[in-house]
């Protein structure tokens, strides 16, 4: 049988060691050799500026708690069944981590700054006078909250399953993506992001923010990036949303600018209402050398146009002013690519069309070289609002880039910005679902030896939730209670979260 030894508190480490109960690490430096486990069924505390470097060794901890000082993790993946936190006055580098924590991650104290790392957990929240984060992931599981304060985000990844918060305080977001609200059930019916705190939000550089539900907003600004809102946007009040350089914000319910709320587009942004549009009780809109449409019904002030350019956006049906709308032969409102369950789906709209005789879907894995994946037909000459889809699937994860390219009738053409997304193809070979094809009314099962937390749900093939599946854990398998749900004859797509993993799988119900 094999031991581990005890665990030290600096040094190097280069055999599996265990500490059964609390370890700190105070004032030095503890290395922990390649393919080394650490173990500590209670808590490691770093402080004092004290580091740990642990490149390509595991680490499993029972909690983690960053005290005084200026400290530093360097490397390393780090297994946490309880909560991450930091609390004290110093500073904390994370750089090229990996972090999962089964409860929540509480960043407090100075200056954190977190590089080249994943963090993994229940929920995550900040507040301290800065945050850096940056060439690093953040997940959020179930319906897990993000709040973030005084931070700046470069090329970061956000899957955040409850709300975002932007509380007190500038938070600047460059080059990033970010999907909020992403574990509730219909992405309509609940505030995903609120800054009700007088939080600003800045997104820069072909940033793409995905926010499934209603945005509570303060102040919003979007340049060259892009947003969507599946629910409202509420901007009473004193309110600011200003969208410019290109940037583009599509929302799928109504929008509430009412009291003194301002509202700007400028530049080339564009602004996408599907529902009503509420300028009333003295709020400002204006669109200064952007564009902006209304689907649904336009009430109060009409909102204020420079340049002699179109003015029709206040009458409702999809109208567009501005001069965007009419600045190209094809008016883009919009261009998103939203990852799904087992495909990249693609979407966009056009105000209005001159003589569109197609669209060119291009992809690339570099963000340099471009290949034509498909086309989709324009619809010539129009001034009414339409709207395409495409489902691309990638037979591989990573990093994918997709551009638009409109063509006319004689040939001429224009590129649109491209958009960046980080795929995670969502299959696993080991995860096998038994028997295939399920008979409806009956169960089915995978095989599983494992302790983390299952969640499953079932999906219909449009990617609306259906239904959350009960389970069993049975000697070397789960047995999933489907006979309970008496699902229909079709196909659907059966998502089941295991810790921080997730994994996605069709089947056929017969």
């Amino acid at each position: 049988m094999r031991v581990s030894a005890q665990c030290p508190t600096s040094g190097t480490i280069s055999s599996d060691c265990t500490t059964t109960g609390d370890l700190t690490v105070s004032g030095g430096s503890l290395i922990v050799n390649p393919g080394v486990t650490m173990t500590v069924t209670g808590k490691l505390t770093l402080k004092a500026s004290g580091s740990i470097t642990a490149s390509s060794a595991d680490i499993v901890l029972g909690s983690f708690t960053d005290g005084n000082g200026n400290n530093t993790i360097t490397g390393g993946t780090y297994t946490i069944s309880g909560d991450l936190s930091t609390s004290g006055g110093g500073d904390l580098l994370i750089d090229g981590a990996t972090i999962n924590a089964t409860g929540a991650a509480s960043l407090t104290g100075a200056d954190i700054t977190v590089s080249n790392s994943t963090i993994n957990s229940g929920s995550l929240s900040s507040n301290l006078n800065t945050l850096t984060l940056s060439n690093s992931n953040f997940t959020t599981t179930g319906t897990g909250d993000f709040e973030l304060e005084e931070a700046t985000v470069t090329s970061c990844t956000f899957n955040i399953g409850g709300d975002l918060f932007i509380d007190s305080g500038t938070t600047t977001v460059s080059d990033s993506d970010l999907d909020v609200g992403v574990g509730y059930a219909d992405g309509v019916s609940q505030t995903a992001l609120s800054m009700n705190g007088g939080g600003k939000l800045y997104l820069n550089n072909n940033t793409t923010l995905d926010v499934k539900g209603h945005l509570q907003n303060n102040e919003l600004y979007i340049n060259n990036s892009h947003v969507v809102i599946t629910g409202d946007f509420d901007n009473r009040g004193s309110e600011i949303l200003e969208v410019s350089n290109g940037g583009s914000i599509s929302i799928g319910g109504d929008f509430d600018n009412g009291g003194s709320g301002s509202t700007t587009a400028e530049s080339g942004g564009t602004i996408d209402v599907d529902g009503d549009y509420d300028n009333t009780g003295g709020g400002t809109t204006t669109v200064d050398g952007g564009g902006m449409v209304v689907g649904g019904t336009y009430s109060g002030t009409d909102p204020t146009v420079t340049g002699g350019a179109d003015e029709n956006c206040s009458g409702g049906g999809g109208g567009c002013c501005g001069s965007a709308c009419a600045s190209m032969p094809v008016s883009l409102l919009s261009f998103d690519v939203d990852i799904q369950l087992d495909h990249i789906a693609l979407s966009w709209k056009t105000a209005s069309e001159l003589n569109n005789d197609h669209f060119n879907i291009h992809r690339s894995t570099n963000g340099v070289d471009f290949e034509i994946i498909d086309w989709v037909a324009g619809h010539g000459t129009t001034n009414e609002q339409k709207k395409y889809e495409l489902q691309d699937y990638p037979s591989q994860k990573g990093i994918y880039y997709y551009q638009l390219e409109q063509v006319d009738y004689d040939g001429a053409n224009e590129f649109f910005p491209i958009k960046k997304v980080n795929y995670k193809l969502n299959q696993n070979a080991g995860l096998t679902i038994y028997p295939m094809p399920v008979a409806s009314g009956e169960d089915f099962y995978i095989n599983y030896s494992g302790e983390e937390q299952i969640i499953a749900k079932v999906y219909d093939l449009t990617g609306s939730l259906s239904f959350e599946l009960p389970y069993n854990i049975e000697s070397g398998k789960i047995r999933f209670d489907a006979s309970s749900l008496l699902l229909p004859r079709g196909i659907y797509v059966i998502q089941i979260n295991m810790g921080a993993e997730v994994y996605a799988q069709r089947i056929n119900v017969k």
